[in-house]
């Protein structure tokens, strides 16, 4: 009997990634002074449109706010990592909720911001939420992620960069030039978690470049 097995991990091997990442930068030098940056949750069910509001849209698969507080905090350790100063999320949130106000607008996300000190505020929106179904080495469909992350101002609500992402995993075959998602993905199929830990650290490696942020030297 011929086996199945190298036939799938060949077909898993054509996997690749297939994202349409763009990063509109509104404000060159965003910031006189180092950044303290506040994540507020994203916002499931919605995109951000091209003034940094929430539209709602489709509903996605999941609890809404528990989606939202997950890229949060995700976001906020990725930024966390470049060595950027990231206000404590729990204490944002808390803010956000005496004030009654969300990420829905940048001018509200700018008075939250102001409230736990910091000088500029992460707001997103969380399209696309789809895991994969199969396995590792073969599938039926791809997982798909697609999000929306704008870095507002606190001082003005003005929105400094606009980052959007958008990714579904499909085969190498269908285009070659993807070649080098597929070599991060080790010619595996990613679920969404695995896609959006991925997106959410070139996102903060986004931020963080406009803001001017460095690392800091190990002692």
């Amino acid at each position: 009997m011929t086996s199945t097995r190298p036939v799938l991990a060949l077909l898993a091997g054509l996997a690749a990634c297939a994202p349409r990442e763009a990063a509109v930068t509104r404000v060159a030098a965003p910031l006189a002074e180092p950044a303290r940056i506040a994540v507020l949750p994203f916002l499931a069910g919605g995109e951000l449109d091209r003034d940094g509001r929430f539209v709602p849209r489709e509903p996605v698969e999941g609890d809404a706010e528990a989606l939202g507080v997950l890229f949060q905090n995700r976001l906020g350790a990725a930024l966390a990592r470049t060595g950027a100063t990231v206000i404590d999320p729990d204490a944002t949130a808390a803010a956000a909720e005496l004030a009654a106000l969300d990420g829905s607008d940048p001018q509200r996300a700018a008075q939250i911001g102001r409230r736990v000190g910091a000088n500029v505020v992460v707001i997103g929106a969380l399209s696309r939420w789809v895991e994969r179904v199969g396995t590792t080495w073969a599938i039926e469909s791809p997982a798909s992620v697609a999000y929306q992350a704008a870095l507002v101002r606190t001082a003005d609500g003005a929105v400094v960069l606009l980052d959007r992402f958008d990714y579904t995993q499909r085969a190498l075959m269908e285009n070659l030039l993807e070649l080098p998602r597929f070599l991060q993905a080790r010619g595996r199929w990613l679920t969404r978690d695995e896609i959006a830990e991925g997106a959410l650290a070139s996102s903060a490696a986004r931020i963080a470049g406009l803001l001017g942020v460095r690392r800091a030297a190990a002692p």
